[in-house]
Parts: C-alpha cells; structure tokens; sequence
C-alpha cells in the first residue's frame, strides 16, 4: 500500500494574497483521497513553498510551524504503519479519522446500526417514537445486513468506510438475488441503512454516505382495483344470507367511507360519529397514520352507509379479518370482477368513487386519511388522467 501526506492552500481567484490562509492536510493511500482537513496553520500564499511542502523562511514562528506540519505527517504515518501491521482495515477515511479522533476506536457498520437502533428505541413512548413493531422490522432490516456480512464478506463486522458504494451495490444485489427480496423491499432496506449512515456522519463517525449514490427507485403502484358503482349496485340490491350477508354490508360500509379494515374493525358509533353544522360525520384515528397524522380521517357519513348503521343499531358485525377476506371471494364471480376481492379493495373502491362524482382530490386525501396529498395522487394517478378532459369539457365548448 502507497500512502501520501501532502500541505495544500484552497486558493481562488477572489482570495486575499495579502493575508494568510489556512494549510490544509490531504491524505492519499492506493490513489484514494480522504477529506482535507485543516492543520491549524496559516500563511500568507507567498510565503508556502508547494514543492518542498513547507513554509518559507527561517524565524523562530516559522520553524515551529514547519514542526507541526511535519509532526502531523509523522503522526500519520504511525497510524498507517499500526492498521497494517494489525491487520486492519487501512484506507484513507479511515487513517484520516483515526488522526482526528484520536484513540477513540473507528466504528464499524454493525455497531454503528446498534448504535442507530439504541438510538430509535430511547425514543419510544415519546411523540416521535416507533411502534414496536416497526422496532422490530429495524431488526430484521439488520439482521440481513448482519448475515450479507458474515457470510458474504466471511467477516464479523467491517469498519464504516470499507461499505463502499461497490459494496451497497453487491449488498443491494444479494437483497434481490440470495435473500429473494422484491425490488421494493430491497429498495427500503437501503433506505434505512442510509439513514444508518446519515445517522453515523451526524456523530462524525464517517464522512460519506455510499448509499446516497446510487440509484435506487421503488416501483410504480401497482393499478388499483376497484368495484364500479353497477357492481357496487349489484351488491346492495341482491339478498345475501347469514354470515356472508354481514360482510357485504360491512365491505359496502368501507365502500362508502374509505375505512380500512383496521378502522372498521375499531369503529364505534358513540366515539367516532359527530355532529358537525348539522350534518353526521366520522372522525376516527388511522392505525397506520395515528401519530404522523392523528388527524387524518374526516368522513362524510352518505347515505348508503347511514343506511348500513341503522341496520345494525350502530355495531357493524364485523368478522375476523381472515373469515372477512374468505367470504369477500365469494362476491368476485357475483360481480364478474377479473381480480381478487379483499377488504382493501373496499377502501380503493370508497376513493375511486369520490374521485368520479367530482370531490376534489384535497378532500379525498383527508377522507382516506393519506399523510399528504402527493400519496392520493400517486395512487390514483391514471384517474386523474382521465378526468382531465372532463374537468375541462366546458373551456373545449366555448
């Protein structure tokens, strides 16, 4: 390995020659650069000797200036020197924060996403803490990085700045490839481990985040599907018995309010249901959005699900949500539906049908409950397509 201490200035066209500016440190090992770094000397540019790499003259200032410049270069080498003869990892980044941290340990990526992880849950219980089991899915997003690296690299752990952006490339490759990860999944598991590295660069524990370059994109939604108002028709008007007649009510329900099966299942007349200038409307927590958004659901009670809670005297007979999802089946052929019926379909179909009896794309967002807006167009983009030309048939007739 070739290792290279250079002095340089940072100078510009618009510098001041005549005052003194700063020397800085650039470490350089097999032809790679770390991070300059200042040596807490200064000089005027023509007094700095580029070749001889030291400043000019021969005053008692000068003499120790120039000592530490090369007491910097010494210490360095020492550094280097020690990684290699241990047997450890030796690049520029690192020798460069090894000087600068001094004896504290470099950290490696392992620790480094324990460390990030003691980090989430200190804040548990507090407004801006995780659920437990989004705790737990950090965890399993380590324990693949965990398991890349013991039986990939055949190491226990690396050191942060060896995680090239070659590496995030192989890592995200064995996502896909060894773990049989889809693309979307593969895509948030770098996600987080660059907020790993985000959260590592905060401490100064490292000066690159290799996964910010790559080119990492989610796939499009997927088209949703949903019933059309004759098919939601043909459910109302035609006579279901027993069980599976409470379950189309209570998917007509979520038809016509947009609830997911989680709200649903919660719902409750006395709690949720509000008078608001006269008219009835549900106010209810989504599950998913409760603390980014605790705001979120504001629904217009229609008639067709004011209907359904009369019916019922208020407690919708809502079933287990594996008994809900296997009598849904049972409709597909009923309505000739060329997809799978589930109870997220009901929450599709509420959002479709608002969209094309004109309410504004601003009061579905809030009636679905979606964190923002841009997440309500993303998933009904092609009906807003769509509607375009009929938004704007009145300007085409003129």
């Amino acid at each position: 390995m070739l290792l290279s201490v250079n002095f340089k200035l940072r100078l510009k066209a618009e510098t001041d020659r005549n005052r003194p500016v700063k020397i800085y440190t650039r470490i350089r090992i097999d032809g790679q650069v770390a991070t300059d770094f200042t040596t807490g000397v200064t000089v005027l540019p023509e007094k700095w000797d580029s070749k001889a790499q030291k400043i000019k003259g021969s005053s008692r200032e000068v003499q120790q200036d120039n000592s530490t410049l090369e007491n910097i270069r010494t210490d360095i080498k020492e550094i280097f020197n020690s990684l290699r003869l241990l047997g450890q990892p030796c690049t520029a980044n690192i020798v460069r924060l090894k000087y600068l941290k001094g004896n504290e340990a470099v950290p490696t990526l392992l620790i480094t996403y324990q460390r990030f992880l003691d980090n989430l849950e200190e804040k548990q219980g507090t407004d801006k803490g995780l659920e437990d089991k989004t705790i737990d899915k950090w965890y399993s997003y380590k324990k693949h990085l965990q398991g890349y690296v013991e039986n990939e690299l055949k190491r226990k752990d690396i050191a942060l700045i060896e995680f090239t952006p070659y590496l995030s490339d192989k890592y995200f490759n064995y996502l896909m490839t060894k773990k049989k990860h889809g693309n979307d999944h593969a895509v948030k598991n770098m996600q987080n481990l660059s907020r790993v590295f985000d959260f590592a660069k905060s401490k100064s524990w490292t000066t690159e985040n290799p996964i910010a370059k790559l080119e990492l994109k989610q796939n499009p939604p997927k088209p949703i599907v949903y019933l059309d108002e004759s098919q939601l028709d043909k459910l109302s008007n035609r006579k279901f018995n027993g069980v599976l007649s409470e379950v189309v009510d209570c998917f007509l329900f979520q038809c016509y309010t947009g609830m997911a099966y989680a709200e649903l299942n919660q719902f409750n007349q006395d709690k949720h249901l509000k008078d608001f200038r006269g008219e009835p409307i549900i106010r209810i927590f989504r599950y998913k959005q409760r603390k980014k958004n605790p705001e979120a659901c504001l629904i217009p009670l229609l008639p067709e699900a004011e209907a359904l809670l009369k019916k019922y005297d208020g407690v919708l007979p809502v079933p287990d949500i594996h008994v809900y999802n296997r009598h849904l089946h049972v409709l597909e052929p009923i309505v000739a539906a060329e997809f799978a019926i589930t109870s997220h379909v009901g929450r599709k179909t509420a959002g479709m049908y608002l969209l094309n009896n004109d309410v504004p794309i601003e009061s579905v967002s809030r009636i679905l409950g979606h964190s923002s807006i841009s997440t309500t167009q993303r998933h009904y983009a092609k009906v807003l397509e769509k509607r375009i030309l009929k938004d704007t048939a009145h300007l085409r007739k003129r």
